[in-house]
């Protein structure tokens, strides 16, 4: 299961009951239409949240990254009926932000065996040594930092 998850806050006129109608019609439309297995409507209760989150969540299931294109592919043509829902919905949020999630493990992945190994040490490179240097820019910064700010070593022991 994928699990799209949305934080925000109402914009300053919005009642809550009508923001949750709205979005309520809109997910069970998507739900209907099989863009989504689920979705669940959550509000900050008594303040208890991380300071960064916002007041309003919604999770939304999807079975694969197949139907959440298909669902987003759906929102994206912009046709009634499923505008007039995406509208209603998204005209009355404010500071959102999103995440992607999967379960995990998942039923295909194969227990004990990954790509990336912390055990092994990669041919040629002795204990105590380095396999790369990474430049760095800082955000904004029309240059590179200055080498010795630069060199990202990753130790092999």
């Amino acid at each position: 299961m994928d699990v799209y998850y949305a934080w925000f806050n109402l914009k300053e006129d919005v009642p809550d009951l009508q923001f949750a109608e709205a979005a309520r019609a809109y997910l069970e439309r998507l739900k209907e239409e099989g863009q989504l297995v689920a979705y669940r409507i959550t509000r900050c209760k008594l303040g208890l949240a991380p300071p960064n989150l916002r007041e309003w969540h919604i999770t939304l299931d999807f079975l694969g990254l197949n139907q959440l294109d298909q669902a987003f592919l759906a929102v994206s043509e912009r046709a009634d009926p499923i505008e007039s829902f995406h509208q209603a919905v998204n005209s009355k949020v404010r500071d959102i932000f999103f995440a992607l999630y999967r379960d995990f493990p998942t039923r295909i992945a194969s227990r004990g065996r990954r790509s990336f190994r912390a055990d092994k040490q990669p041919r040629g490179v002795e204990a105590g040594g380095s396999i790369g240097v990474v430049q760095v820019t800082a955000v904004g910064a029309s240059r590179p930092l200055p080498r010795a700010q630069a060199t990202v070593s990753f130790p092999i022991t």
